[in-house]
């Protein structure tokens, strides 16, 4: 008779079915992190590319403060982020302002520099769902400044 209890404890069917259901959660935290943070660095990507964009376009002898705005909205609309969120910087040799602009703009620097807030989804939500954060938790700023030298 003690042998059958012996047994019976000793019986282990139901193990893999627990390790599974104890690592699952753990594992989609995983996942989800790698996806959204491959989302965030395609977002910061992307807000390079338009930095160079704007940059490009400032350098260019008829350029203006509203035709480089209008360049850099219209390359965010186009790669699907929302232009109204950026905050877009123009400058002229590092003095916030505008655009180098008059006969003496060739060789001084444009810089361009955009900041776009990134909203993670799953993580932001989760760390609300624990308790942590405040009201902007879950929202980081990407930005990227590009500086280019006046024809």
């Amino acid at each position: 008779m003690n042998n059958g209890k012996v047994a019976k404890l000793r019986d282990r069917s139901g193990q893999s079915l627990a390790e599974l259901v104890l690592m699952s959660p753990v594992l989609l935290i995983m996942v989800f992190g790698i996806i959204e943070f491959g989302m965030a660095f395609q977002t910061h990507q992307t807000v390079t590319n338009v930095a160079r964009e704007g940059a490009r376009v400032s350098s260019l002898t008829d350029a203006s403060d509203a035709g480089v705005r209008e360049a850099v909205a219209n390359r965010l609309r186009a790669s699907g982020l929302n232009p109204e969120e950026a905050e877009i910087v123009l400058a002229c040799d590092g003095e916030e302002g505008g655009l180098c602009t008059g006969p003496d703009r060739s060789g001084r620097s444009s810089w361009v520099s955009i900041a776009y807030p990134y909203k993670f989804f799953v993580m932001g939500g989760l760390s609300r769902l624990i308790g942590a954060g405040g009201e902007e938790f879950g929202v980081v700023a990407l930005s990227a400044r590009t500086i280019m030298v006046n024809e």
